[in-house]
């Protein structure tokens, strides 16, 4: 989800910004808007789960941006321009700067608002609430919000591997980690956890999230040519294991269940997120490296680029934004939701990129904007 790091430009930053990357976060976000705000598509639905394609881009954009940040970080410690907790600090506190503000604001106005929420606080306060959610087999307040945990979970220990690790140790540890996803979602299963209760937990994600990282790991340490052989590889045995997942869903045999799964389902639920990963890593690197034509055009016209960057407000409001208009403002307005789906869809869209848009210039950016004084650069006095 989109709390990677979206402003890349500034000087203090060392990765370059791709403005592709921002379009792909576009189409990311719109498949999550799909996915909740077309609420009677059933035959759209029925065929792919938007919210799953969306949420596992985010992951695989995520690991990669991150990743990348944190291994330029890596060289500027090796080559004693600056500490390693120095950097590992001013990373937490640019983390800070971009994802904590909307989201304990967000917080404190369910508390504030929601009385039902407060027994449940702690949770969400601590960035807990995936767990929340495995445990009681059920979502509960703010039930999107259990992605923005997987990452903050991710983002509390990934540094400490890759600043602090030894150079051998590196593609070891990213390996094991894409291996976690499918072994942690077996392991929960055979413990009779629910597709959904493993699903939840940050270790059945590492494997998008880590997916990411190798590709910044190879960007970084191998060939170009050699990455992108890497990547065509990547999708070519993706690809088929999605198109399997997603015929299978449709026959019945995929299904997210907080009921006891068949086998089929056990093999499907444990290799799918695996295929999105490998997929979505080769999408990540021709976003990275430039798409061209129709596509790149696409992905790299301002208004894309726009909402990617405001994607992350986009995520955080949406869900909240539908239920403000369902259950509280038309009903005390009088007034009926249009009857059509598009209609409805276009309605709850607005309403969120309006909320968002605000955010974004009003709190976000110039929030931002104080992530220069904490680069992640630090050139040692003469």
């Amino acid at each position: 989800m989109t709390s990677v790091e979206g402003d890349l430009e500034h000087k203090s930053t060392p990765v370059a910004h791709m403005p592709q990357l921002d379009g792909l976060r576009a189409l990311a976000i719109l498949c999550v808007l799909v996915w909740h705000f077309v609420e009677d598509a059933n035959a759209l639905h029925e065929f792919v789960q938007w919210g799953w394609v969306g949420v596992r881009l985010f992951f695989v954009l995520s690991g990669f941006l991150i990743t990348g940040i944190l291994l330029k970080c890596r060289r500027g410690i090796q080559s004693e321009n600056h500490s390693g907790w120095w950097t590992l600090r001013n990373f937490y506190i640019r983390r800070f700067l971009r994802i904590f503000p909307i989201y304990y604001a967000f917080i404190l106005s369910l508390y504030l608002f929601l009385p039902r929420f407060r027994e449940d606080i702690g949770w969400y306060v601590t960035y807990l609430q995936n767990v929340m959610f495995a445990l009681d087999n059920q979502y509960s307040v703010g039930p999107h919000l259990w992605t923005l945990a997987v990452e903050e979970q991710f983002y509390l220990v990934w540094p400490f591997l890759i600043l602090f690790l030894p150079q051998r140790w590196l593609l070891p540890s990213i390996l094991l980690s894409i291996a976690l996803g499918p072994v942690s979602r077996l392991a929960a299963l055979s413990f009779h956890c629910t597709s959904f209760s493993a699903m939840m937990l940050t270790p059945s994600n590492m494997d998008t999230l880590a997916m990411g990282a190798l590709l910044a790991f190879l960007a970084s340490n191998k060939s170009d040519a050699w990455t992108r052989t890497f990547s065509r590889r990547c999708l070519s045995v993706g690809l088929p294991i999605i198109v399997a997942y997603v015929v299978c869903h449709n026959l019945g045999f995929a299904r997210v269940s907080k009921t006891e799964q068949s086998p089929a389902e056990w093999v499907l639920f444990v290799f799918a997120d695996f295929g999105a990963a490998l997929t979505y890593t080769c999408v990540v690197y021709y976003a990275a490296k430039g798409f061209g034509g129709t596509l790149g055009r696409l992905l790299s016209c301002r208004a894309m680029v726009y909402v990617g960057k405001i994607s992350y407000g986009l995520y955080v409001f949406h869900h909240p934004v539908q239920e403000a208009l369902n259950e509280i403002i038309f009903p005390r307005l009088g007034w009926q939701l249009p009857q059509s789906s598009l209609a409805t869809f276009f309605l709850y869209s607005f309403v969120t990129f309006l909320l968002a848009a605000a955010s974004w210039h009003i709190v976000e950016r110039p929030i931002n904007s104080l992530k220069h004084l904490f680069p992640y650069i630090h050139r040692a006095p003469e």
